[in-house]
């Protein structure tokens, strides 16, 4: 049974769907979207990186300060970056390497957006 999580923050929508862990790996597909463009890749993850991403997202949220990551197998197939930035502002990065294509967004949004994402990630973790 996969569980799937779509996080939208202004005009950027992410979305993961999730495998149930098995032997410390876990199966995800991830895809981005921003003003028509989009990408999906499937990847791996170590079980327990989507409970530390979420983790790393509530920091930010609570401290209003700090970063949180979530990369895909390897470092290559994917990566979601969030920096808190003054005033509360939160920079977005997510890139996704397809083999025939890439595609990196580049956002901005406020902290207000962060409780939506840290949820979606600890239900299908």
């Amino acid at each position: 049974m996969h569980s799937e999580m779509t996080w939208r923050a202004g005009e950027v929508s992410l979305a993961i769907q999730a495998a149930p862990s098995r032997d410390g790996f876990q199966q995800v597909v991830i895809s981005a979207t921003r003003e028509g463009f989009s990408a999906v890749r499937d990847s791996w993850l170590d079980a327990g990186d989507l409970e530390r991403f979420a983790d790393e997202v509530d920091r930010m949220w609570q401290d209003l300060a700090g970063t949180a990551e979530l990369n895909g197998d390897y470092r290559v197939d994917f990566s979601v970056k969030l920096a808190m930035s003054s005033g509360g502002h939160v920079d977005i990065e997510i890139e996704i390497n397809q083999p025939w294509a890439s595609l990196r967004i580049e956002a901005e949004t406020d902290q207000t957006y962060l409780p939506a994402l840290r949820d979606g990630l600890l239900e299908i973790r």
